[in-house]
């Protein structure tokens, strides 16, 4: 349950040092690369918000014309709380949401 709660707030948080880029998608798509390895949030009522918003596709939600933001990060952690989880660093599981949310703590830019 810890892991889980872990991932959940990497994967809420707002990012907060950014530079955007605006893309117009149509169609069903994911926003999210975590969506495959969190598919089981879709049938969970307490992730609906969540999981319609970043895993349209993966979850079968109804789809309309959306724009979706890219966020081009620099060398920077993002959540506070990175140091006191760095061990998240060299967690397979965990790559993708460290990668984007605490670059500088695991050492990947």
């Amino acid at each position: 349950m810890r892991m889980f709660a872990v991932t959940l707030l990497l994967f809420v948080i707002e990012r907060s040092f950014s530079v955007d880029v605006s893309t117009t998608t149509t169609g069903c798509v994911d926003v999210s690369d975590e969506c495959t390895v969190k598919n089981e949030l879709c049938d969970i009522n307490e992730y609906d918000g969540l999981m319609n918003y970043y895993c349209k596709e993966t979850c079968a939600r109804a789809c309309t014309l959306f724009t979706t933001t890219t966020t081009i990060k620099p060398c920077a952690d993002v959540t506070p709380d990175c140091v006191a989880k760095s061990e998240l660093c060299v967690m397979d599981e965990f790559k993708a949401l460290t990668s984007e949310y605490c670059r500088k703590t695991c050492g990947l830019c």
